[in-house]
């Protein structure tokens, strides 16, 4: 505890340099009129399939192959 409280001290954000925040109003600084703005075009929505009309079409689909098939024959043991 002792050691942990010798190297404790009080918070003091004065003392601390936020580079971060300089550089990014810096660039709003160099940025600011000197350009036009101009709004991107919107994006077109993504295309969502119907997952459960997918599904359907498959088991369809997997139904009439296997009735398309002919039946197996079983062997008889004897």
């Amino acid at each position: 505890e002792r050691f942990i409280a010798a190297l404790s001290a009080t918070w003091d954000p004065g003392r601390h340099e936020d580079r971060y925040r300089e550089r990014v109003l810096e660039l709003v600084r160099a940025k600011e009129g000197s350009a036009e703005i101009v709004e991107a075009p919107e994006a077109a929505p993504p295309r969502v399939s119907d997952l459960m009309a997918a599904l359907k079409a498959s088991v369809e689909q997997a139904k009439s192959d296997r009735a398309a098939r002919p039946a197996r024959r079983r062997r008889e043991t004897g």
